[in-house]
């Protein structure tokens, strides 16, 4: 046997375990927010009422004009009502 080969793949192997357990984490991330895109965008209770897009999958618009533009979402209301209508 060549005792080189298995020496090698003694040093070499934690770096391997590494790459595969971070592989194996991001496809599970990524798995996670596809489900999560495709829950609140079909199988969601409040699915079927129109929308911004990027408000009916995540918060990042409100995030937005919550911190950087200072409070600034519910200025936005007005327009999001006679773009999309009223809900009653």
């Amino acid at each position: 046997m060549n005792t080189r080969f298995f020496e090698q793949l003694r040093q070499e192997s934690p770096k391997i375990l590494g790459w595969n357990a971070l592989a194996v984490v991001s496809g599970f991330c990524v798995a996670y927010l596809v489900g999560q895109l495709i829950y609140r965008l079909t199988f969601h209770p409040l699915a079927k009422f129109p929308g911004p897009f990027l408000c009916r999958i995540s918060y990042l618009q409100q995030c937005y004009y919550e911190a950087i533009l200072n409070g600034k979402f519910l200025e936005k209301f007005p327009k999001y009502h006679q773009k999309y209508g009223t809900f009653s």
